[in-house]
């Protein structure tokens, strides 16, 4: 709508103007000059929303994608923490086996001293 408002207002100053010359070649030329630059303008008013558009997708494509990296992370530190506590419970474990081998073989022993 406002574009059609600037195209009409460009074509009326331009055969207004013309009028004043009194050269209907001047005049039909201004106007024609006043449409392009209407569409022109239309042109730039319509890419300028596409690309306020896909700025606005590619900020939220960004906060997504920094969304799941913070969630990867996350989970990540998790994992580790899982794998690190089943690690020391295995460590305790061998050393429980290890002193109970260790106990039974002084038992075999002090049973053959007998």
């Amino acid at each position: 709508m406002k574009t059609l408002m600037i195209s009409l207002m460009a074509l009326t100053l331009g055969l207004g103007s013309a009028k004043a010359e009194k050269s209907t070649t001047t005049a039909s030329h201004k106007a024609s000059h006043a449409v392009v630059a209407a569409e022109a303008y239309k042109t730039v008013l319509e890419e300028n929303r596409r690309l306020k558009l896909q700025l606005e997708e590619l900020e939220n494509l960004q906060a997504e994608m920094q969304s799941t990296l913070a969630y990867n992370q996350m989970m990540g530190n998790m994992m580790l923490k899982l794998e690190a506590q089943k690690l020391e419970e295995q460590q305790a474990d061998m050393e429980a086996i290890n002193n109970y081998n260790k106990m039974m073989a002084a038992a075999i022993r002090f049973a053959k001293l007998k």
